[in-house]
């Protein structure tokens, strides 16, 4: 005898195996969504540049997004942000800037100096004005900034990242802080092609801004690069990040502003 299966009971079946593709195939497409995303960021595949490009458009100077609550909360809530809004030890300096900063160990090239390294990787002028705060909170004396890259590298414009590198300067003065432009490290042409232009464009106005407005321009550039090849091999493991000889030259080229006790140049 040949039993016949109830049409609900099927129908029942059917509906919990569509569920469960939809379910198989939901948390196929969200690993996806997160490797791809990693990826994305790690190789700097596409979109990444055109989102950031698209971001900078957005939270530059002037634009509607600039200095609102998500900004600022992108920026603070980085985790080493967090470390520099719970740590803030009077210093006589600040070093700011991107991962290039980040990476040097400031207090023991210079261990006879109080200095606050308040740089964070990745970061570009903007994500810098909207961490301000813990800048300040060391109450420095003096003030070294270098950054730019990571700007260019995600396509704003060089005028852009002045216009908001002037805005990083003159919140710091008027804190009363004495500041030292440091020119923008180039990258290897090997590695980053035309950008290397766009660095000294960024170079060329921050030099004449300094002189202008009679700030210490400090010129890294010209020992640790050269015309053709840019960023040199021999000081980078990747074409833009630093091996401890780049550091040994860059601590000679600001050693007499750091130690000096006056202000100015």
């Amino acid at each position: 005898m040949t039993l016949i299966k109830n049409p609900a009971s099927l129908s029942h079946q059917s509906r919990g195996k569509k569920r469960f593709f939809k379910i198989v195939l939901i948390l196929i497409l969200m690993a996806s969504a997160y490797f791809g995303g990693i990826m994305t960021g790690y190789k700097h595949l596409f979109p990444l540049k055109e989102l950031f490009f698209l971001e900078n458009q957005l939270v530059s100077n002037g634009s509607p997004l600039s200095g609102t609550f998500l900004m600022r909360y992108a920026a603070q809530s980085k985790p080493r942000n967090t470390l520099f809004e719970a740590f803030s030890p009077p210093s006589e300096v600040v070093m700011i800037g991107d991962s290039l900063t980040a990476d040097g160990p400031w207090n023991e090239i210079f261990p006879q100096v109080r200095i606050a390294n308040r740089g964070i990787g990745g970061d570009r002028t903007i994500d810098i004005l909207q961490r301000m705060d813990p800048i300040f909170a060391v109450h420095p004396q003096k003030a070294f900034l270098m950054v730019g890259l990571n700007d260019l590298a995600f396509g704003v414009g060089v005028d852009q990242v002045f216009a908001n590198y002037v805005q990083i300067v003159q919140q710091l003065q008027k804190k009363g802080i004495t500041v030292y432009i440091e020119s923008t490290i180039e990258c290897s042409r090997a590695t980053c092609g035309a950008q290397v232009d766009l660095v000294r464009r960024l170079n060329s106005k921050l030099k004449q801004y300094a002189q202008e407005q009679h700030i210490a321009y400090i010129d890294i550039n010209q020992s640790l690069s050269s015309k053709e090849a840019g960023l040199l091999p021999k000081y980078t493991y990747d074409g833009s990040h630093l091996l401890g000889r780049a550091y040994v030259i860059w601590a000679k080229a600001i050693e007499t502003a750091i130690l000096s006790k006056g202000e100015g140049r």
